[in-house]
């Protein structure tokens, strides 16, 4: 008898139709029930896939599937195809709400949920705005400001932004109020230390601006003088690296996330961290259709409504490696799209690409070189030059 491999075969090539295959799997397999998957385009054991209820299809990649809240507080499954359909994604509390049970509303250009926002939230002559306003009322004993007190990159913004986790033990009311003052937000986060952990939140804002300083910069003079550490803080710190969309085609979008799933050992070596999120390369996937995939936080890309957010990085208090990390993502942004799919889906290629690329753009990404260089991972151009005269 035939193998559900071979029935796929066939149907794949045109030899049957959708209903010969599935009387065949039936004859073949009478207590196994299959199903044919939309985004795999073949018939998988129905324990292997997921049905999404607006639409009823079934889908072999689990995921890219989402939450959607109820008002009642439950939650339903949904592909990615249907979010659109029946929900809509609240940045601020970045979560997807079932259009039936929850009002969108447009806040400081942003698509928001009025009554989980409504705290968060003030209306002036018929136009919302955020409340962010930052005091002696709303920050805790250490002066930080509550968690997600800020909003992070919006759909109508088109930059960088970025988030450092590090812990301040010298005068942190005094620490988080320099910031504040340089434009950069200090919020407590339940995965930090009680007393000493911040997490700063920058601006968004492009390339050019870190290369810079324009934003950071005040940030990392501050650094030594109240005694702040990053990546040897008692705890698993990092550095998230969020690229709004805008900047992304859906086909680059792809290959940027499959480059991270991809390269695990360059990434590794960039990141300056043994393992990624406990293990989370471990579960690469290889996306068989290049299109806009969003992807859960504990993954070495996040991707939502709006943004790719990188969360590789350990945490840092040098200014090369704080640089040589906002490099890395901008150049991997670019350097996806001189390389096919199938590069891209085949380390050696992709890793070998990435570096030619990056030896020829090495004046726009001179922190990451020379840390490659460090690494060995790249010949510097004077020692090739040298090596070719001898």
């Amino acid at each position: 008898m035939e193998t559900s491999e071979t029935i796929n075969f066939k149907f794949t090539r045109g030899l049957i139709t959708q209903e010969q295959a599935l009387i065949m799997l039936k004859e073949r397999y009478p207590r196994t029930p299959f199903m044919y998957c939309v985004d795999a385009k073949q018939f998988y054991k129905k324990t292997l896939c997921l049905q999404s209820p607006p639409s009823g299809n079934w889908y072999y990649n689990r995921w890219s599937f989402c939450d959607v809240w109820r008002k009642d507080g439950s939650r339903i499954y949904v592909h990615s195809d249907d979010m659109q359909s029946i929900s809509f994604y609240c940045r601020c509390s970045d979560k997807y709400y079932h259009s039936d049970d929850f009002t969108p509303i447009e806040c400081d250009g942003e698509k928001v949920c009025l009554e989980h926002c409504r705290d968060k939230i003030e209306l002036d002559n018929g136009v919302y705005y955020y409340k962010i306003i930052v005091n002696d009322d709303n920050v805790d004993d250490e002066g930080r400001s509550p968690y997600h007190s800020v909003k992070r990159l919006s759909s109508r913004h088109q930059g960088i932004g970025v988030e450092l986790e590090l812990e301040c033990h010298s005068d942190i009311w005094n620490f988080c109020d320099k910031a504040r003052s340089f434009g950069i937000f200090a919020e407590e986060d339940g995965s930090l230390d009680e007393e000493t952990g911040v997490e700063l939140i920058g601006p968004i804002a492009p390339f050019e601006d870190y290369v810079k300083w324009k934003h950071w910069g005040p940030m990392f003079d501050i650094f030594k003088e109240h005694d702040c550490i990053g990546h040897d803080a008692d705890g698993d710190y990092g550095i998230h690296v969020s690229l709004s969309l805008s900047l992304f085609s859906d086909l680059d979008l792809s290959k940027f996330v499959l480059f991270f799933n991809t390269c695990s050992r360059l990434c590794k070596i960039v990141a300056q961290r043994d393992t990624i999120y406990s293990g989370s390369y471990g579960r690469q996937r290889k996306h068989k259709r290049f299109k806009k995939t969003f992807t859960d936080k504990y993954e070495a890309v996040k991707v939502d409504a709006v943004r790719a957010e990188v969360r590789i990085f350990r945490s840092t208090i040098r200014k090369d490696r704080f640089l040589k990390n906002i490099e890395f993502c901008e150049a991997v942004r670019h350097a996806v799209k001189t390389m096919s799919a199938g590069t891209v889906l085949r380390q050696a290629e992709a890793e070998k690409a990435f570096l030619t690329f990056l030896t020829k753009e090495r004046k726009t990404y001179p922190n990451l070189y020379n840390f490659l260089a460090e690494c060995k991972l790249i010949v510097p151009k004077k020692v090739q030059n040298k090596n070719i005269k001898s």
